[in-house]
């Protein structure tokens, strides 16, 4: 995939070489915690490549930033924050602390993590696939045995949808319309599907849901790219309290002066609304920063619009959240 979105991005640039200097930023949502890395990896090492030998004349992408939002980048942390999540540090806690469901989260918290461990250490089919089949299976499907939406603990999952929103169903039926698909170029015999199966299972089988994405960014924060990621507080798939973690956690740079930074209220500069809090590190809105969005679920944009607007453009921008 990398290498793919890599030649893509080359090709799309010598066509418009006016646009190879502005900034790229990649941004990358829930399995994205994943491919966003990847991707950005992949650029940076071409790039450096580059430097040395370039004939055929291939423009360098100015690769600025790394956006990642409620994603699953280092699954051995974000698992193990699941029990303290679902079972009292949520905003909406799905879970009675005494009750069965969060004895049998903790039971499981060791060995799901070792399982994930080892495959961080030999990483292949046969070391990633089981921790991702069994942490599925004993962590995700607690919640799902519920009626509340797994990626927003603040409503109940609409069952009539694939992944519990019922305007998924009416952007399928848009997309999937004959004369949309004509307008589009797009292959009558294809639908579109908000998720599809058949990619996921893929990641599944290969186990890449268990990989370590995380270790991959400290080379590019030392090296300039910036880094912010931002997670809704009512998500239970990739929960705010994991990801922070994960980024405190991250040796780089900016190491010492994130772990000191303390999380701050921001509040949007449109109408003064409270966004979340933030922790940063570097200048203006910095070099690495964590979002924590209140009142939002996986779909951060879709659950507070403005805050999203607000942290997106600062970020670009690079106007500190805390004047």
């Amino acid at each position: 995939m990398a290498s793919d979105a890599f030649c893509f991005l080359s090709l799309f640039l010598s066509r418009y070489p006016q646009y190879a200097s502005a900034p790229f930023h990649i941004a990358a949502e829930s399995w994205g915690g994943h491919y966003g890395p990847h991707i950005a990896h992949f650029i940076h090492r071409m790039n450096k490549e580059s430097d040395i030998a370039n004939p055929l004349a291939i423009p360098k992408i100015n690769m600025t930033s790394v956006i990642l939002a409620n994603g699953l980048t280092d699954p051995v942390i974000q698992f193990a924050s699941i029990p303290a999540y679902a079972c009292g540090s949520s905003p909406y806690p799905p879970f009675d602390p005494n009750g069965p469901e969060c004895t049998a989260l903790a039971r499981n918290t060791p060995v799901c993590t070792a399982m994930i461990e080892a495959c961080y250490e030999y990483p292949s089919n046969l070391t990633c696939s089981p921790p991702t089949s069994s942490c599925w299976r004993n962590f995700m499907g607690a919640i799902i045995s519920t009626d509340r939406n797994s990626y927003d603990l603040r409503k109940v999952c609409d069952e009539n949808s694939s992944i519990c929103y019922e305007e998924t169903i009416g952007i399928e039926k848009w997309l999937n319309a004959p004369s949309h698909k004509r307008a589009l170029g797009v292959d009558m015999g294809r639908d579109f599907a908000m998720c599809n199966m058949t990619v996921n299972a893929a990641f599944y089988e290969h186990g890449q849901a268990m990989l370590n994405s995380a270790a991959l960014l400290p080379e590019l924060i030392d090296a300039g790219i910036r880094l912010v990621v931002y997670a809704g507080n009512t998500d239970f798939v990739c929960n705010y309290m994991g990801i922070e973690q994960w980024m405190r956690k991250l040796e780089h740079i900016f190491h010492p002066e994130f772990g000191k930074a303390p999380s701050r209220r921001w509040y949007t500069i449109k109408s003064g609304l409270l966004g979340g809090e933030v922790r940063t590190a570097g200048q203006g809105a910095g070099n690495v920063t964590f979002v924590q969005i209140y009142d939002a679920g996986h779909m951060v944009s879709h659950d507070q619009p403005e805050a999203a607007a607000d942290m997106i453009m600062r970020w670009i921008k690079n106007i500190p959240f805390i004047p």
